[in-house]
C-alpha cells in the first residue's frame, strides 16, 4: 500500500490550511500516519529565506514537493496546503506521486477581501504590498483538479472535508 498526497492549493485565504487542519485530523483519528505539510510553514522551517516572486514562490514549491516525496518514500500520508498555483508542479506531483490527490480551494474574491487573512488584502488595496498571487502575480491553477471545493461559507469546513475523504477512499 503506497501513501497518498494530497494536495490543497489556491489562493491565500481561501480555506487551504482549515481544511487540510481538519482532514488531519480526521485521518489521525482513523489511525493513519499522515502528516500536515503547510506552504506557510515550509517557509518557516527553512527560515524565511525566500520572497514572494514568483521565482522564490516556485522554489517553495518544490521543497515542499521534494519533502513530500521524501515523506511519500516512507510510507506516510501527507496533506499539503499551498498555494503553489504552477503547472509545472502540479504536472511534477502527477508524474511522481502513485496515489495523488490535486484539490483546489476556490474562494471569491469579493470573500478573500472580506477574511482578509494577514492583512494581505487590505495592504494590497493600499498599494502597501506586491506579488499578491492571483492579483497582480499571475498564478496557474490547475487544469484538471481531482476535486473543486468552492469554500465561500466557513460553516461548510464538515462538508467539504467529507468531500475530500470521499475521494481519497474511493
Amino acid at each position: 500500500m503506497s501513501a497518498k498526497l494530497i494536495w490543497l492549493t489556491g489562493l491565500s485565504g481561501s480555506g487551504k490550511t482549515t481544511i487540510a487542519r481538519e482532514l488531519h485530523k480526521k485521518l489521525v483519528k482513523n489511525k493513519l500516519n499522515v502528516i500536515h505539510l503547510d506552504g506557510d510553514a515550509i517557509r518557516e522551517i527553512n527560515g524565511h529565506d525566500l520572497g514572494f516572486c514568483n521565482k522564490d514562490r516556485l522554489a517553495n514549491a518544490w521543497r515542499i514537493h521534494r519533502f513530500a516525496l521524501y515523506l511519500i518514500k516512507q510510507n506516510i500520508n501527507v496533506v499539503c496546503s499551498t498555494i503553489s498555483l504552477f503547472h509545472e508542479i502540479h504536472k511534477a506531483n502527477r508524474n511522481k506521486f502513485q496515489k495523488y490527490y490535486e484539490i483546489l480551494v476556490d474562494c471569491e474574491k469579493e470573500e478573500l477581501f472580506r477574511r482578509n487573512q494577514k492583512e494581505l488584502y487590505s495592504k494590497f488595496e493600499k498599494n502597501k504590498t506586491q506579488n499578491l498571487a492571483g492579483f497582480d502575480q499571475k498564478v496557474e491553477f490547475p487544469l484538471n483538479p481531482d476535486l473543486v471545493i468552492t469554500n465561500n461559507i466557513k460553516d461548510y469546513l464538515t462538508i467539504n472535508v467529507d468531500k475530500v475523504i470521499k475521494l481519497i477512499n474511493d
